[in-house]
């Protein structure tokens, strides 16, 4: 391993050629310099892997440069002498990334210089065709993962439209019933992204918001003027919450006299259930699952204020405490 001192500007961002700017393992410098992190697999024990710059082959005198196709095939090999540069290497022995010098007798060459372009060029090409077919593929996925939340909730709506959204690994679909959908998607291995739902129009409120990532799954409930609810049950336990049921059905305009009921029932059971005595207790699991009870209760009671007055929920809050 050869470490040579170098100039300050050698090392600047200020310095950087914008050519290949999008190609997170090379970089150019105004210069001419070459700076290519790769992938040595055979080395280090590893499996040849697409977006990378692999060592193909290493003669101890020249390596041999090369990256996968979308098709998994290795591109035409790049072979560059060791003395057109310097090699660094990691621990294992195996080379982590090179440095091609203009000032060194290879990249002098007009010809090899454009070799080395034709070569990123054709990685770049591979990385951009590889983006697109996965996008594709992604996107197929995404738009199945909307049909199954459409019908599990029974949202009777076709897709109007789906499109590419601004951000990355989001797409958009707008039903036609009006409702826009945010679907984000990481890969088409995620086994159902998360959503979005906004019953009108892309706005702060009121939306609905369903997680579905490991240990983070559950619902973001978002009315006007009111704080997000959260409730962590998975996206199939939706219609045996009668909370989250009621809340996603009077943030979607579906909410029927069935769904007050059983909110109105399930208020009730709770107010017959608590047990006050967790806050003379010195159990913090007690006393916590107490405290949990009664956030319950006083967020259900807010609830019920969108079709019950005040008075008639103090009459239920009595009667079913006294009993």
């Amino acid at each position: 391993m050869m470490i040579q001192l170098r100039k300050y500007e050698n090392f600047s961002p200020l310095n950087e050629s914008k050519k290949y700017e999008n190609l997170r393992f090379v970089k150019k410098t105004w210069g001419g310099e070459y700076t290519l992190d790769v992938n040595d697999y055979q080395k280090t024990g590893g499996k040849p892997l697409k977006g990378f710059i692999l060592i193909g082959k290493d003669s101890g005198k020249a390596i041999a440069l090369t990256y996968l196709n979308s098709d998994g095939t290795e591109s035409k090999y790049l072979w560059v002498p060791y003395f057109a540069g310097y090699i660094n290497k990691n621990m294992k022995g195996g080379i982590s990334s090179i440095k091609i010098s203009p000032y060194k007798n290879w990249l002098s060459q007009p010809e090899n210089e454009k070799k080395l372009e034709e070569f990123l060029d054709g990685f770049e090409e591979s990385l951009e065709k590889e983006k697109t077919e996965n996008e594709k593929t992604v996107s197929l996925q995404a738009q199945k993962d909307l049909d199954l939340i459409l019908d599990m909730y029974n949202i009777n709506s076709g897709i109007k439209k789906f499109e590419k959204a601004d951000k990355d690994n989001e797409w958009r679909a707008i039903l036609e019933n009006g409702f826009i959908v945010i679907i984000k998607k990481r890969s088409s291995e995620d086994l159902v992204g998360e959503f979005r739902i906004y019953p009108k129009e892309l706005s702060e409120v009121p939306y609905i918001e369903i997680k579905t990532e490991k240990n983070h799954e559950g619902f973001n409930f978002r009315r006007p003027g009111e704080y997000a609810i959260q409730r962590r049950i998975g996206m199939t336990d939706l219609k045996k919450d009668p909370v989250s049921l009621y809340l996603f059905k009077n943030i979607t305009g579906l909410q029927e006299y069935k769904d007050e009921k059983s909110l109105l029932d399930y208020f009730e059971s709770i107010l017959r259930s608590e047990d006050t005595s967790y806050q003379m207790s010195d159990d913090s699991r007690s006393y916590q699952r107490g405290e949990s009870q009664r956030k319950e209760i006083d967020l259900v009671s807010k609830l019920l204020e969108d079709f019950l007055t005040s008075k008639k929920i103090e009459e239920i809050y009595t009667k079913n405490r006294n009993k």
